[in-house]
Protein backbone atom coordinates (compact mmCIF):
# COMPACT_ATOMS: atom_id res chain seq x y z
CA UNK A 1 0.00 0.00 0.00
CA UNK A 2 2.95 2.40 0.80
CA UNK A 3 4.27 1.67 -2.51
CA UNK A 4 1.29 2.14 -4.24
CA UNK A 5 0.56 5.79 -2.18
CA UNK A 6 4.27 6.64 -3.24
CA UNK A 7 2.87 6.10 -7.21
CA UNK A 8 0.02 7.71 -6.81
CA UNK A 9 1.76 10.71 -5.20
CA UNK A 10 4.20 10.72 -8.18
CA UNK A 11 1.62 10.58 -10.81
CA UNK A 12 -0.10 13.35 -8.99
CA UNK A 13 2.73 15.50 -8.85
CA UNK A 14 3.58 14.91 -12.16
CA UNK A 15 -0.33 16.01 -13.53
CA UNK A 16 -0.39 19.09 -11.68
CA UNK A 17 3.52 19.59 -13.35
CA UNK A 18 2.31 18.80 -16.67
CA UNK A 19 -1.02 21.31 -15.97
CA UNK A 20 1.24 23.97 -14.72
CA UNK A 21 3.83 23.42 -17.86
CA UNK A 22 0.55 23.81 -20.35
CA UNK A 23 -0.44 26.69 -18.52
CA UNK A 24 2.72 28.26 -18.28
CA UNK A 25 2.68 27.51 -22.18
CA UNK A 26 -0.33 29.08 -23.09
CA UNK A 27 0.42 32.48 -21.76
CA UNK A 28 4.01 32.25 -23.27
CA UNK A 29 1.81 32.25 -26.56
CA UNK A 30 -0.55 34.66 -25.76
CA UNK A 31 2.52 36.81 -24.50
CA UNK A 32 4.51 36.19 -28.16
CA UNK A 33 0.92 37.16 -30.05
CA UNK A 34 0.91 39.93 -27.86
CA UNK A 35 4.57 41.07 -28.65
CA UNK A 36 4.07 39.96 -32.70
CA UNK A 37 1.68 42.61 -32.52
CA UNK A 38 3.22 45.12 -31.09
CA UNK A 39 6.13 44.21 -33.24
CA UNK A 40 4.00 44.81 -36.33
CA UNK A 41 2.03 48.51 -35.12
CA UNK A 42 5.55 49.02 -34.84
CA UNK A 43 6.64 48.24 -38.14
CA UNK A 44 3.67 50.07 -39.37
CA UNK A 45 4.81 53.74 -37.43
CA UNK A 46 8.60 53.25 -38.79
CA UNK A 47 6.91 53.08 -42.48
CA UNK A 48 4.54 55.93 -41.72
CA UNK A 49 7.83 58.23 -40.29
CA UNK A 50 9.76 57.44 -43.12
CA UNK A 51 7.08 58.33 -45.63
CA UNK A 52 6.67 61.43 -43.76
CA UNK A 53 10.35 61.92 -43.77
CA UNK A 54 10.37 61.36 -47.69
CA UNK A 55 7.04 63.94 -47.81
CA UNK A 56 9.29 66.55 -45.90
CA UNK A 57 12.39 65.88 -48.13
CA UNK A 58 10.50 67.09 -51.01
CA UNK A 59 8.93 69.91 -49.29
CA UNK A 60 11.91 71.28 -48.18
CA UNK A 61 13.62 70.56 -51.44
CA UNK A 62 10.52 72.58 -53.31
CA UNK A 63 11.10 75.26 -50.99
CA UNK A 64 14.82 75.93 -50.41
CA UNK A 65 15.12 75.67 -54.24
CA UNK A 66 11.79 78.32 -54.71
CA UNK A 67 13.86 80.69 -52.28
CA UNK A 68 17.16 80.05 -53.88
CA UNK A 69 15.32 81.70 -57.07
CA UNK A 70 13.44 84.53 -55.06
CA UNK A 71 17.04 85.70 -54.30
CA UNK A 72 18.25 85.39 -56.97
CA UNK A 73 15.72 87.63 -58.76
CA UNK A 74 15.42 89.76 -55.67
CA UNK A 75 19.32 90.79 -55.58
CA UNK A 76 21.00 89.82 -58.50
CA UNK A 77 22.94 87.05 -57.48
CA UNK A 78 22.69 82.87 -57.11
CA UNK A 79 23.44 81.97 -53.68
CA UNK A 80 25.29 78.66 -53.43
CA UNK A 81 26.87 76.70 -50.17
CA UNK A 82 30.17 75.95 -50.66
CA UNK A 83 31.37 74.22 -47.41
CA UNK A 84 29.95 74.08 -44.38
CA UNK A 85 30.17 77.48 -43.89
CA UNK A 86 31.05 79.22 -46.96
CA UNK A 87 28.45 80.52 -49.68
CA UNK A 88 29.34 81.59 -53.29
CA UNK A 89 27.47 84.32 -54.84
CA UNK A 90 27.93 84.61 -58.52
CA UNK A 91 26.45 87.80 -60.55
CA UNK A 92 23.26 87.63 -62.78
CA UNK A 93 25.39 88.91 -65.60
CA UNK A 94 28.88 87.23 -64.47
CA UNK A 95 31.41 87.55 -67.80
CA UNK A 96 32.95 84.70 -66.57
CA UNK A 97 33.18 81.58 -63.75
CA UNK A 98 35.07 83.51 -62.06
CA UNK A 99 33.14 86.60 -61.30
CA UNK A 100 32.12 85.25 -57.85
CA UNK A 101 32.08 86.43 -54.09
CA UNK A 102 32.70 84.07 -51.44
CA UNK A 103 31.41 84.88 -48.07
CA UNK A 104 32.32 83.23 -44.94
CA UNK A 105 29.87 82.68 -41.92
CA UNK A 106 32.04 81.81 -38.70
CA UNK A 107 30.97 81.89 -34.98
CA UNK A 108 28.36 84.56 -35.95
CA UNK A 109 30.72 86.55 -38.29
CA UNK A 110 30.59 87.35 -41.53
CA UNK A 111 33.84 87.69 -43.67
CA UNK A 112 33.95 88.48 -47.27
CA UNK A 113 36.62 86.51 -48.73
CA UNK A 114 39.24 88.04 -51.07
CA UNK A 115 38.26 86.28 -55.29
CA UNK A 116 39.56 88.11 -58.17
CA UNK A 117 36.18 89.23 -59.04
CA UNK A 118 35.94 90.90 -55.36
CA UNK A 119 39.60 92.88 -56.22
Amino acid sequence: TKSLERIAENVRRRAEAEASMLLREREMKTELEMWKGEAERMRGDVMEGAKRLNRLKEVFKVKVSEFREACYRMTGYKIELVDGDKYRLRPMYAGSEKDEVLIQFHHGQLSVLATEFVQ
